[in-house]
Parts: C-alpha cells; structure tokens; sequence
C-alpha cells in the first residue's frame, strides 16, 4: 500500500472538503460515508483521508447503476453539479501555466460574451457569487489592466467592458476551453448533444419557473 501511495501524484488528490464539494454533499455526510464504509474509497495520507478523482467519478457510476429508477431525478441533480465542476477544474488546469484561475477568467469570458452591457449586478448573478465578493475581483481585475468600470447613464449601475490587454487574455482563454470542448465531447454525436441541450433547456425553464412562482388571483 506504502509503495502504492507512493507512486500517485500527490496533486490529484483531494481533501475531504474538495471532494465534498465534487459530490455536492457536505463534509459531514463525507465523513460518515466513512464510518459507514459506503462511500467512495480514499487513502489516509499523513493521517488524514484523502481521495482520488478517479475514485469518486467510480463511485458516482456505482450509484446511478444502483440507484432505482424512481431515484434518477435525484442522480441527474447531483450529476449535473459534478459535470459542471469537473469541466470548470480542466480548464482551471489548462490555464495555469498562463497564470490564470477560475476567478480571473470566468467573470472576463462574461463580460465578453455579453450582447449587452454587462452590469455588475448581472455578472454577479451570472456566475453565482455575492455583489460583495464582486466587487473585490473587479477591483482585481480593474488594477490588473484587464476591466475598465463605467457609470451608467442614470449614475447608479456599473458598466464593465474589457480593456485590450482583457481581450487578449479572452482570446486564450477561449481557444484553450474550445480545445478542451473538442476532447470532451469527441465521441459523443450531435443527435445526442442536441437531446442533452434539449433536456437542458427544458430543466432551466421549469427552475426558472420554481424561483418565480405564478401570483394567486384574489
């Protein structure tokens, strides 16, 4: 086992916390997995638990082809969630050696592919973070020469563009998450990519509708 751990390249592994996040469970239920002996299989590194990703994605596998059908909303949830992550983290891995983190270039490529002016309000919503944890990247990226900040016309919203040296930094960005769109997605069909789009779709509508419920006639 010794020999083994020995031989796995340490920044792969992930902390109880990071592969609590991989899963959507919280820490706790990880821990208790544990305890319980059915959750993903981990190695104690140092003392302290520590998880492969090949380990969890086995485990996630093992779930949906146990899981009985009526279950499979549940599954598709906590798959969504995992795909999600799991897409953002090899970009993050591409974009290391440029310099770049998931909170540098996620709120750039927004701000890009925005058809109108970006708001700082809207980005906020848009990549699912607190107006005041926003506020403190853009001022980030303002002083990294890569946003520029601009009052809108009635004074009171924030309008966000991309300096050139922002631009060029998009340009990467996009031609590495393109690359890794072509590897990800090379043995699955367009038929099949336009089903998932398609199921998608319908998805975001329903929770769109969960959020703004339908008023009561009086």
């Amino acid at each position: 086992m010794k020999g083994e751990i020995e031989e796995i390249d340490r920044k792969m592994l992930l902390t109880t916390k990071q592969a609590a996040a991989v899963l959507n469970v919280s820490p706790s239920w990880l821990a208790h997995a544990r305890l319980r002996t059915d959750g993903p299989e981990y190695l104690k590194i140092g003392g302290k638990p520590m998880y492969l990703p090949a380990a969890l994605e086995k485990w996630v596998s093992r779930l949906t082809d146990e899981s009985p059908a009526q279950d499979i909303g549940q599954v598709l949830g906590s798959r969504i969630g995992y795909t999600s992550r799991q897409w953002r983290r090899a970009v993050d891995e591409r974009l290391l050696p440029f310099g770049l983190t998931e909170a540098t270039w996620l709120p750039l490529v927004y701000v890009a592919r925005g058809t109108l002016p970006m708001r700082q309000k809207d980005l906020a919503e848009s990549i699912g973070i607190e107006s005041s944890t926003l506020v403190r990247l853009i001022d980030a990226l303002d002083n990294a020469g890569l946003i520029e900040r601009q009052t809108d016309s009635d004074r009171r919203a924030r309008i966000l563009s991309l300096t050139p040296r922002g631009h060029a930094l998009v340009e990467q960005v996009e031609a590495v998450t393109a690359a890794i769109r072509r590897e990800i997605l090379a043995d699955i069909s367009e038929q099949e990519l336009t089903i998932t789009l398609s199921v998608m779709d319908r998805i975001c509508a329903a929770l769109a509708r969960a959020r703004s419920p339908e008023p009561v006639d009086e």
